[in-house]
This record gives C-alpha cells, structure tokens and sequence, in this order.
C-alpha cells in the first residue's frame, strides 16, 4: 500500500499460484494359494499394468485498488475504484501400459505398445472486472452506498462478453436526527433502509459453450486404420451473463438497548438463466447453452431478539419467521 497524500491510497496485489499432481498406478499380478503345498487358486491380474498420469494448474489473481477519502463538515466520503484479472489454465496428460517382461521394472517405456493408451485435455478461462465503490455518511444519520462492477468471460463470445451490474443502498437513521433525542432512552436505534442490485454469473459446467466441441478418435476402413474428427455437441454463440436483480426495504429497531426487531420485505429475480433444453434426438449432437430461464422469489422476514447482562451473566434469545413465493 501506497499513499501519496493524505486523502489517497494505492494498493496493488499480484497472487499467482502453481499446483501439480503426478500419479504412478503400478499393478502387479498377485496369485494366492489354497494351501501348505503351494496349490494356486486366484491370480488378480495375468499381467502387470502401469498407469502414469500428471497434471498441473496455474492461477492468476491481479488486483489493483485506489482509494479516495475525504472529511468536511460532518460530511465522509470514500471512493474505491479498482481493476482485477483472474485466470486458470490447467493440463492433464496420462499414459498406459501394459505386458510388462520385466515385471520388477515399472518404467512406462518397458510395458508392450499393442495396447497402449494415451491421453490428455486442456483448459483455461478468464475474468476481467473493473469496479468503482462510493460511499458517503452525514454524521452517522444519512448513509448511501452505489456499486458498479463492469465483468469480462472468457466463457462468452465478442460481443456479449461484457456485463455491467450496478448497487444502490440508502438508510436514514432517525435516531440521530435532532427531533428523536428526546426518546433516545426509549428508541435506542430506529433505521430505515433500502437497496437495489445486480450481479452477474457465468460459472457454469463449460468452460467453452460458444464453441462446437470435436471428438478425435479413428474408425477402420477397409483393415486401415482412419483418423477422424467428429462434432459432438451443438454451440450458441449469443449467449451471455445470467442476471440476477434484488429489492430490499426494511427497518432496524432497538428498544432500550435490549429488544431488537428488524423486518425486511425483498423482490429476487433472476433472468437468463443458463440451460441446456432438450433438443430432437434425431439430430444426434449435445444440446447447447441457451439463456431460458427465469426464477423470482418474493417474501419477507422477521427477527426479533431480546439480549441483557446480570452482573458477569451476559444471555440472549432471538426468533425468526419468514415466508418467501418462488
């Protein structure tokens, strides 16, 4: 962290981390014996296989954040504005064997190639954010807070790639305004608030759904063997950021600092929700991705808790009661 002046703040992070997994699965034929004459009755495996699989993965997070303050008049105000990446690039490679001549000897390169089996994927994706915070406070009475953060998947094609989900909140604290003082020793804290707010999700069991996906793999014609590449899975390109939207409306009370209430009303939505429909199996291929879905949930929920101290005895009790309408 670094601070130029008084009121600004810099703060840059960089969190790579490395991690790689290696495997050697050697198995070796083991015969048991019925008896003290040494009659065979069960061998496990006829012959010795190996197994040698690795694989490694790297994650980028990078961040970097400015931080403006600034006090007057009762009057706080702060402003974060910041960037951030994250990758994740990971790659598999096994290898199999099996018939091996030298049945001490569990090297790879010993075991006989007539059914040899190798294999191997790769992955990676990426986000990058841009967001900005900005919060202000007038004498603990007036609080606001506004949010906005601008996301890039890699999960996406161009052109819907990006997402902007913004933040609003507000609460007026009656109790610290001047006309509430006199009912201060009865109202301890009376809150009134409210929000509104986007978030954006792409995390989803593809990491390439706008891309047809191919199978290599090889077919015999005519006693010679042919190496093909077949599609196996259809591909949307238009689809984007599921969007999820929430209102909020409640309030915070506390009676003589010991019983407090807080009851909240809220409106959840979430659209485009990413799906994989069914499609006519005559067309022989994976569905793709496609932005279909929609949830909403509505309700309300109550809490009240009643907390005192006896001396050196601190006990509370709270209860709760909800309802929500998906």
């Amino acid at each position: 962290t670094y601070e130029p002046v008084e009121w600004l703040s810099l703060q840059g992070m960089l969190a790579p981390r490395y991690a790689t997994t290696n495997k050697h699965n050697w198995k070796k034929p083991v015969t048991t014996y019925q008896d003290m004459e040494g009659t065979a009755t069960l061998t496990s495996t006829p012959y010795a296989t190996l197994t040698e699989s690795g694989s490694r993965a790297f994650y980028g997070n990078y961040n970097f954040l400015m931080t403006f303050k600034k006090n007057f008049s009762g009057h706080d105000l702060k402003l974060i504005l910041g960037a951030e990446r994250n990758t994740y690039d990971y790659k598999y490679l096994s290898a199999y064997r099996q018939v091996f001549n030298y049945p001490d000897y569990d090297q790879i390169d010993v075991g006989e190639i007539e059914n040899m089996d190798n294999s191997g994927h790769r992955y990676e994706w990426a986000i990058q954010s841009y967001f900005g915070r900005l919060n202000y406070n007038f004498k603990e009475r007036y609080l606001f807070e506004a949010n906005v953060r601008f996301d890039g998947s890699s999960r996406f094609a161009k052109g819907n790639r990006w997402g902007i989900f913004p933040s609003f909140s507000g609460a007026w604290r009656l109790t610290e305004e001047p006309f509430m003082q006199d009912v201060r020793r009865t109202l301890s804290e009376f809150k009134i608030r409210a929000s509104y707010g986007q978030l954006g999700n792409q995390n989803i069991g593809s990491n390439y759904p706008t891309i047809q996906q191919l199978d290599v793999s090889s077919i015999s014609v005519n006693d010679v063997i042919t190496p093909i590449v077949t599609q196996t899975t259809l591909a949307n390109p238009d689809i984007t950021w599921e969007s999820t939207e929430m209102y909020d409306v409640g309030i915070d009370a506390t009676l003589f600092d010991k019983l407090s209430v807080t009851a909240d009303w809220y409106y959840k939505k979430t659209h485009d929700i990413l799906l994989t429909l069914d499609i006519p199996s005559i067309i022989g291929l994976g569905a793709p991705y496609q932005n279909a879905g929609t949830v909403r949930n509505v309700g309300w929920e109550v809490a009240v808790g009643y907390h005192n101290k006896w001396r050196d005895f601190s006990f509370g009790v709270e209860a709760n009661l909800s309802d929500v309408v998906n």
